[in-house]
């Protein structure tokens, strides 16, 4: 998440982003975490992104032939844990969120 928050003076605490979403715990979890990181490789979740990604593309492109997209698109998956209601309800597990600026110039 470096450089995803530059409005944020330091940065923000990742730590605290981490257990205040859909965070694992950061200790005592690590057969938990092999599991769920086999688990994401079992469902293609970095190709059927990435698949999700040309697929949009094309269909903007398709819809605005003079649309210029970013020369990059930085994805973050994060390994959660599903202990929370808020955290597994209709989402099913997704969250997204956009716009953030390039912070690299």
């Amino acid at each position: 998440m470096d450089g995803m928050y530059p409005f944020i003076p330091g940065g923000p605490d990742q730590l605290a982003m981490h257990e205040g979403t859909f965070g694992f715990p950061v200790e005592g979890a690590d057969e938990q975490l092999r599991t769920g990181l086999e688990e994401l490789k079992d469902a293609q979740v970095w190709e059927r992104v990435e698949a999700g990604i040309h697929q949009a593309a094309r269909a903007l492109t398709a819809a605005d032939p003079g649309l210029v997209l970013p020369g990059e698109l930085t994805v973050l998956v994060t390994l959660g844990t599903r202990r929370t209601a808020t955290s597994w309800g209709r989402s099913m597990g997704c969250r997204g969120s956009g716009g953030f600026p390039d912070s690299s110039s």
